[in-house]
């Protein structure tokens, strides 16, 4: 693949010297500029394969500049980054600039490496028809409690994500949406007995119904439960979940983490698709020189 341009636009000169250093050391060129009017500029006059864009700029704002990128090229891929802490409010413009056109967004601080992945990701998929990185449908969020009002809780506070959200009352029923619907995440209690003893960890067995019987690594998994101990933890942890003691107090803490989780499930799976593809390669290569 041929030397590819890529466009950095931020108003912080710190972030967009420590990109173009990033990227130009992976052999990209790279042009940077601290507006958005500037931006478009450039890639109206040049050819630009990627733009990276903050969100919260003064003047024209990432939104404004991303309707503005597409209405230029339609299949501009545009990663989109935005400043402050990691709140609801961040969140929600992160996924703003998805459903405005972005292909992936970031909250800063963030890691260069991540940016430096998507990007090559991104340029792959442009230049060699592939969809490693296509806009993933929502991602399908399975909720599983016993108590009603917490799975209308979780329900109530994971909606604004974008996500498909199926709920189960129990462990069996559980298992019949995992088996037709295939999540991405599941948000499940631990503790659902089917008598009143809490030592029936139903969710438990769930989940390890999920990592041995079905062979299931990638689905990550949020175990809930009101009688979390090291113990616990532990067996917890050693399935690849993510222990949390009830009752739930904090919905942004439970939102940010489904949406680091779903983050984390993207880029395994691009990492996987990518790896496939390379390995396909090569061995069409060896082929041709056999």
């Amino acid at each position: 693949m041929p030397e590819k341009h890529i466009l950095v636009i931020d108003d912080d000169e710190q972030i967009r010297l420590l990109l173009k250093q990033t990227l130009e050391s992976a052999g990209l060129a790279v042009t940077t500029t601290e507006n958005g009017h500037e931006g478009l500029k450039l890639c109206r006059e040049g050819v630009v394969d990627l733009v990276i864009t903050d969100m919260l700029m003064p003047e024209l704002d990432g939104i404004s500049v991303i309707k503005n990128l597409k209405k230029i090229n339609s299949k501009l891929p545009v990663i989109g980054i935005s400043g402050g802490s990691m709140t609801l409010t961040t969140l929600d413009f992160i996924q703003m600039a998805q459903s405005n056109g972005a292909d992936i967004a970031f909250a800063k601080p963030f890691d260069l490496l991540d940016i430096l992945l998507e990007v090559n990701i991104l340029l792959w998929d442009r230049y060699h028809q592939t969809s490693i990185s296509p806009k993933s449908a929502s991602p399908v969020m399975l909720i599983v409690d016993d108590d009603p009002q917490v799975r209308e809780f979780l329900e109530l506070i994971l909606q604004p994500s974008s996500s498909q959200i199926i709920t189960a009352g129990d462990t069996p029923s559980a298992q019949t949406l995992y088996e037709k619907h295939h999540p991405h995440l599941i948000f499940t209690d631990i503790h659902m007995p089917q008598s009143e003893d809490a030592s029936q960890e139903q969710g438990f067995l769930f989940v390890r119904w999920i990592r041995e019987k079905q062979k299931d690594e990638q689905v990550k998994v949020v175990a809930l439960s009101g009688f979390l101990d090291g113990n616990l933890s532990g067996r917890l942890v050693a399935l690849d979940c993510y222990p949390i003691q009830k009752p739930l107090d904090s919905s942004l803490g439970l939102k940010l983490i489904a949406y680091n989780l779903w983050r984390q499930y993207q880029l395994e799976a691009r990492l996987r698709t990518l790896a496939m593809m390379y390995k396909a390669r090569l061995s069409s290569q060896e082929e041709v020189v056999s």
